[in-house]
Parts: structure tokens; C-alpha cells; sequence
């Protein structure tokens, strides 16, 4: 039996549907009226957290500060003579 790639397209598409709507029904509970939620962490998760995401920031910067110097000083000038 062979299954082509718009029936596995179909099944992903109607899997994300039903998953928005389980969420969505979730979030609009009658104990939960206004759509948010809370969520519960240790503080040893939360750092951990914090962690991993300022080393993401950091290596963003650091990746848009290099290209930043990258264009403003070409790789083929070394140095500037009689200056």
C-alpha cells in the first residue's frame, strides 16, 4: 500500500487543527474564563531557563555585530597606510 504526500499532508493538516482546537478549548474553560494559564517552575528550572536563553541573545549579538563590522570594514583592507 502506498500513501502519497497529499494524504500525509492531510493528516498533519487535520492532526494541527484538532490540536488548536484542544488548546483553544482548554485556554476558555468555564474554571479558566479568560483564556490564560499559569505554569508552575522550580528555581533551579527557572534558572536553567535563563540560562539557555541569554546564551541564544548572546550569539545573536555577537552573530549582528559581526556582520555589523564585516560590512563596515572589508576583509581585504588590512590596515590603513600614511594615515
Amino acid at each position: 500500500m502506498t500513501i502519497s504526500g497529499n494524504q500525509v499532508n492531510a493528516v498533519i493538516r487535520t492532526y494541527l487543527k484538532n490540536a488548536r482546537n484542544r488548546l483553544t478549548n482548554a485556554n476558555t474553560s468555564p474554571g479558566n474564563p479568560q483564556g490564560t494559564f499559569t505554569l508552575a517552575m522550580s528555581e533551579d528550572s527557572k534558572k536553567i531557563l535563563y540560562e539557555r536563553i541569554s546564551k541564544v541573545v548572546v550569539e545573536k549579538i555577537r552573530t549582528q555585530m559581526t556582520r555589523a563590522t564585516e560590512t563596515l570594514i572589508p576583509n581585504n583592507v588590512k590596515s590603513v597606510k600614511g594615515v
